[in-house]
């Protein structure tokens, strides 16, 4: 689910920490795919930013819907959603559901958000489920998946380990067995991208360095 900044993730000593979206924004290599999404909306008569808005909407209700059915509650709004956002992400949730059911698989954590205390970075996991063994899962509803989203689930499978979490610990005390992203676009089918170990070694790597980059930001001036 995409990783809002609903959470002010802290270390037990209270120190605040940046989140792994946070971390991801130093990458900068979607720049220009961006900007050329940016342009074509643009060219077509459409506001870039309210596009984006929008997007970023749908994927907080669609996210926030999976989320209840998971935990066996009702979707409750937050605040006044359009009725085009709402019927495109029910929609996204009952193929959710679907592939769910067929899946057979058991939730071990849903939408939980944890501290890495040594590395000093903190995330929301959107799920770990025990499908044919226990799994690590993203769900992105966005049109496309992007390189950030290996490095997200990386980062997220340290946090998971790290966390030593009483709940997961007999589950993943050495790491999950798989990692994948759900993606749930707004037009197509549900497919299931399971990431091969050696690209999330990878992308574990990158995010240690985009780690580093964070930190040190306090020491470069802004300005002239």
């Amino acid at each position: 689910m995409a990783e809002q900044r609903h959470h002010i993730y802290q270390t037990k000593d209270g120190t605040e920490v940046p989140s792994v979206t946070e971390v991801i924004k130093n990458l900068g290599w979607s720049k220009d795919a961006l900007i050329g999404w940016a342009r074509r909306e643009a060219m077509e008569g459409r506001d870039p930013l309210r596009a984006k808005d929008r997007s970023s909407e749908r994927g907080t209700v669609a996210h926030a819907r999976i989320a209840a059915y998971l935990h066996g509650k009702r979707f409750k709004k937050d605040k006044e959603y359009s009725s085009e956002v709402l019927e495109e992400t029910w929609a996204m949730r009952e193929t959710f559901v679907r592939w769910w059911k067929r899946s057979g698989g058991k939730v071990l954590l849903c939408e939980g958000p944890l501290v890495h205390e040594e590395l000093g970075y903190g995330g929301t996991i959107d799920l770990v489920a025990d499908i044919g063994g226990p799994t690590l899962l993203d769900i992105k509803t966005s049109a496309s998946i992007w390189p950030e989203h290996h490095i997200q689930v990386a980062a997220y499978e340290k946090i998971l380990v790290a966390s030593q979490s009483p709940l997961l610990g007999k589950h993943v005390g050495n790491g999950v067995e798989k990692i994948g992203i759900v993606h749930l676009p707004r037009a197509g089918e549900l497919t299931i991208h399971i990431i091969p170990r050696g690209e999330i070694e990878a992308a574990w790597k990158v995010f240690e360095h985009l780690l580093a980059i964070e930190k040190l930001r306090p020491f470069v001036a802004a300005g002239g």
